[in-house]
Parts: C-alpha cells; structure tokens; sequence
C-alpha cells in the first residue's frame, strides 16, 4: 500500500498528468497564470473519492468499524446497522451466529428482494445486507435471532482526508483516464 501526503501526491499527479514538476531551480513571478498545485488538489480529491467509492477493495485499505457502528432492531424484526461517518463503501458485515459475512447487494437486485421473503431469505449460512436509501444504513434480513443481534465485523473503506492518500499502486493506472475525462 502506497500512503502518499498531498505534497507526495501532487508530485505525482502532476507527473501522470503530463504537467511535469514545476522547476525549483529558477523563479518567475506571474500573476495572470492559473495555480496548478490548487487544481491538482481538486482533482485529486475527485479521483480520490471516485477510487474510495467504486474501486476493487483490494485497491484500498479495509478499516475494521465495528467499534464505531450501532445496531438498530426494526418493528419488521430485521436488524439496521448504521454504518460510520467515516466509512466511504462497506465491504462486509457480520454478526455473531453467522457461519460467514453477508453478502452486500445492491438495493434493486433479486438477491435483495428475496430477502423480504421469510422463506427466500438468506439465514445464518447465506446472510445478505441490503444498503439503505441513503447508504448510511445496511439492512439484514437473516439476524439469527433480531432481539439478540450483536454486530462481530464491520469492515469498510474510510476517508483519510485530504491530507492522506492511501491506495495500493495499481490504482495510479486510472489518473490517465480520470484525466481525460473529469479534467477541471
């Protein structure tokens, strides 16, 4: 894993972008030029928060979140895990009793709208989340018993800020593309 400081990164971007490293061995003062470490910032953060969102999670680091969630038992006897601030993309949930982490699915797939069916769900050996309108909440249909759910793993991708910019370095390989079609 790449945990590169914006100085560091900036370095880069401007490198794979084709803006080269601004020269330090001389010094020209304009005033009618644009900044181009500031719109480096800015593009930055976009890839940044475009990788932290749709990238492959072996791209990213995976935070361990269980500590900072809660777990919430609905009226329909299912289980609401409110899912941290800092958390960008959950990866997986697991409560105690499972035999393994949920599956994540999208909210308009079939393996989601099996789950409103008591007899469809995914239960202890197969356990699906569904992601909440929003995305700050993961619902769980399979909890072994709702009353008693307790949350053993939440793992997910967080934002480190804008100071901090962790990824593994296959990801650099998309700023060329990000480049060339997201460019300020």
């Amino acid at each position: 894993m790449l945990r590169l400081t914006q100085e560091e990164m900036i370095r880069r971007w401007l490198l794979l972008t084709r803006h080269e490293p601004l020269r330090a061995d001389c010094r020209v003062t304009r005033s009618d030029g644009i900044d181009l470490e500031t719109l480096a910032r800015t593009e930055m953060r976009m890839w940044y928060l475009g990788l932290l969102a749709s990238a492959p999670a072996e791209w990213l680091e995976v935070s361990e979140m269980a500590d900072d969630a809660r777990i919430e038992i609905t009226a329909e006897g299912t289980v609401l895990v409110h899912i941290p601030a800092k958390c960008v993309r959950p990866i997986s949930v697991s409560l105690y009793g499972w035999e393994r982490p949920a599956s994540i699915v999208a909210p308009d797939s079939p393996a989601a709208r099996m789950q409103t069916n008591p007899f469809s769900r995914g239960g202890i050996c197969r356990p699906v989340a569904v992601p909440r309108p929003g995305g700050r909440e993961l619902e769980i249909f399979s909890a072994p018993a709702p009353a008693a759910a307790r949350l053993k793993s939440l793992r997910g991708i967080a934002d480190s800020g804008d100071d901090l910019y962790v990824f593994r370095e296959d990801a650099l390989s998309t700023i060329q593309e990000f480049a060339n079609t997201h460019m300020l």
